[in-house]
This record gives C-alpha cells, structure tokens and sequence, in this order.
C-alpha cells in the first residue's frame, strides 16, 4: 500500500504483463513476451482477507516469471474515494379530512438536486417516487380526477305534500288550535266592528302571516338543506311583500341565495359556496372559495364551478317559489272569506290585499331570479378568472420532511363554514339535534 491507495495483495495474478518487448531481450530469449504478471512481495503488517496487501514498491514477477520486475508496478496511484450516498423511494399520500382518498391527482415532486418527478396518485390517493435525491424535497398536487359530489346531498323534506289544498294548510297551520281569526270573531261577543281594526293590528305585529308562509313553504318544497331554510325563505317572502323592498337587488339575491338551497343534490354546497362569495365579494380568493367547496365534497371543485348552468338553476328556483307563492294565494284568499263569512270586512280585505302581494311577486320571480343567478355567474367567473395558483393540499411550511425519512402525508385544504346552522334550544348541528 502506497500513499494509502490499495494496489493489489500478494499471490494477485495479472494475465498479461507489458514484459520486456522492447527491453533488455531477456523476455524474448527466454521466449515469452507478456505473459502473466504476480506480486511475489508484500506488506507484512497490513492485510487484506489474511493476505499481505502489495505496495507499488513490491516485487513482482512479469513473463510467467521470467522476468523480475524489481522497481515493482510503478502505475499511477488509483485514488479511492467515498462512495456516494444512493436516492430514495419516498411514498405520498393525500386524503380529505375525513381520511378518504384523494384519486387520480396530479404530483409534482422537486428533490434538492431541482429534480423534477410528476405523476398521478391511485384510487387510493398514494402513489411511489423512485430515484429521489437525498435531503428536503417538495410536493405539489393537483385537484381530485373524479367529478364533485357532495358529502351530504340535500335533504328530501318529509312533510312535501304538493296535492295539499287551501284548506289541509290552514288546518295544519292551526295544528288543531283555534285560528287566531276565530280566536277574534269569539272576543268579540257583539262588540264594535272597531275592534277588528285592534284585530287587524294584532295580526299585523304578530308573525301570524309568516308562519301560515313558512308552513305553506314546509308542505310545498321536496327538498331543503336544512330547517333554517324555511325560516329563511318565509322571511324573504315577508320582506318582499313590500312594494320598496321590492325594487332593491340584494333582497331578490337573498331570496335566490335561499332557494339554491332548495336545488335536489347540490343546493347544499352550492349555497355554501355562495355565501362565501357573496360575503367577501372582490377580495375573495379563487383558494378560500374552491377550499370551503372541499370541504362540502369529493372531486374537482373548480370544475364544477365553472360548468354550473345558472340559468337553469334560475328556471328551477323560479319553479320551487312558485310552488309556495301560489298556495299562498290560495290560503289568502281562503281566509279572506273566512273573515267575510264572520262578518269582518277589514280582515277580509287584508288578506285579499295580502294575495294580491304575494301574486305580484309569483309574477316578478322568474326575471328577478335571473338576474340574480346572473350575478353570481358574474361574480364567479370573476374569482375562478383569478390567476392566482389554487393549493388543494395543505401547505406545510419548514416541515423539514426529507427523502430519507420515506414517505410524506398530506391533507387537501379545506375550509369548514363556522357559522353552520344549530339548533336554538340543544346548540347541536341539524344530523345530531332529533328535531330536524
């Protein structure tokens, strides 16, 4: 061993030698020219697998030994240096929050050495990269293949009854009492027709008209995304029964915001996705938006988005406030004769006056709720037209993960909608509370 570099052992055979072909003739007296070469010589202290390692100054013998070669190999040294550290295998996995698999996503995997490796995880949102450089590395991944489907698709309303007369929804308004109409026409035992002005009063003050709204909406709408929808969309009627009220957009927004709620299958994320839009108008994020969708299901959240038919959406919604606008009138008017039959005219007259309130918005709907859909085509088109880069997976800053370490877990980004309708009495969300 020379300068520490490893040359051979003893007793190491070379099958040919450069022998003496151009020397000093004794390689070609003796009649063999490069024939095999041996170390004869060694190290007496350092061995290798029990033999003494040779040394570039060693004996060795050249020309099937015929010839000595007494300077020993006087080769150039062979520098031996450190191995180099091999690459890795690293396993990626990406679900939802709830564990499910993200399918068919795209990866882009960037090691330290900028190498750049791109695929697409399997059904069970995993996949293997081989030949990753050692040290830190990042992934960034696409959005799931399959098409969106919410977690929860819109509830079928048990008490739909679209063959309910006037009569069946004033009776299951009462729910058995006696109607407050009624309740008047006994106080009054004889009294001034003056008092059904205090009558007329009461009613007005009292959520008397809401609430024969808000069971008409119950029995009439098959689908809702939850109990406050019917609260709500009594609420919009009322504010529309106001012919100012009427002519302001952001009323007839709400009562479209309301009613997507009420579209089979998607009304629920769609609303959600809706609110958030309508909340933060110019300064929401293409991210925020297509984030709080992740969270309501499973699939390509821009892709549905943007192939959403708002003006079909615009044809059912009119459809489904229809449905209740009109029993409405026809409770109005069943009313109206009710109070005439008893002899109050005032009351009679409102509740004419109250159907033909509730007839001029059946009549406006079908324009209005276009142009409302129309504003949220708008103002989506706006959000996804953003050219900011959306993050389906959660971004981990500094996490330090390393190709040596074998694998990296992921979670999509998502977005949870904290103000999620509870109940007012036990606080619990909708699928927990027995009452809805």
């Amino acid at each position: 061993m020379d300068g520490g570099n490893s040359v051979a052992i003893k007793g190491s055979k070379f099958s040919k030698s450069t022998g003496d072909s151009g020397g000093d003739k004794k390689g070609v007296a003796s009649g063999t020219i490069e024939g095999e070469a041996e170390f004869i010589s060694a190290s007496p202290t350092v061995k290798f697998e029990g033999a003494g390692v040779c040394r570039l100054s060693d004996q060795m013998t050249m020309n099937k030994a015929n010839t000595m070669c007494l300077g020993g190999a006087q080769n150039p040294s062979v520098t031996v240096s450190e191995d180099a550290e091999g690459t890795y295998t690293v396993d990626l996995t990406l679900t939802y929050s709830d564990g499910d698999p993200v399918q068919g996503a795209t990866y882009t995997l960037t090691d330290q050495t900028g190498g750049v490796f791109e695929g697409n995880l399997d059904n069970k949102g995993k996949s293997s990269v081989s030949g990753v450089a050692p040290g830190e590395f990042k992934v960034e991944y696409g959005e799931d293949t399959r098409e969106f489907m919410p977690n929860k698709a819109t509830k079928q309303n048990p008490n739909f009854n679209p063959k309910a007369n006037a009569q069946q929804l004033i009776d299951e308004t009462k729910k058995g009492e006696i109607g407050f109409w009624e309740n008047a026409w006994k106080r009054m035992s004889g009294s001034a027709s003056w008092i059904w002005g205090v009558i007329l009063g009461d009613f007005n003050d009292d959520a008397s008209v809401e609430q024969i709204i808000a069971n008409t909406a119950l029995t009439m709408i098959p689908v809702v995304d939850q109990a406050a929808d019917i609260r709500d969309l009594s609420a919009n009627i009322m504010t529309l029964l106001d012919e100012k009220e009427r002519d302001k957009t952001e009323n007839w927004l709400a009562l479209a915001l309301t009613l997507i709620g009420c579209i089979p299958t998607f009304g629920s994320a769609m609303k959600g996705t809706c609110k958030v839009a309508l909340k933060a108008t110019k300064g929401t994020s293409k991210d925020t938006l297509l984030a709080v969708l992740r969270g309501m299901g499973k699939g390509d959240p821009e892709k549905f988005l943007r192939s959403l038919d708002w003006m079909d959406y615009a044809k059912q919604t009119s459809e489904i406030i229809s449905d209740v606008l009109k029993p409405c009138i026809d409770v109005a008017t069943e009313l109206a004769s009710y109070a005439n039959r008893m002899g109050a005219e005032a009351l009679g007259e409102y509740f004419l006056k109250l159907a033909d309130e509730v007839q001029v918005i059946d009549k406006l709907v079908p324009n209005k709720l276009k142009e409302a859909m129309g504003e949220f085509d708008d103002l989506f088109s706006r959000i996804l037209g953003k050219s900011e880069k959306p993050s389906p997976a959660k971004k981990k800053h500094d996490s330090g993960e390393s190709s040596q370490a074998g694998k990296s877990k992921d979670e999509t980004n998502e977005q949870k909608d904290k103000n999620q309708f509870k109940c007012p009495v036990c606080h619990k969300t909708p699928e927990k509370c027995g009452a809805y």
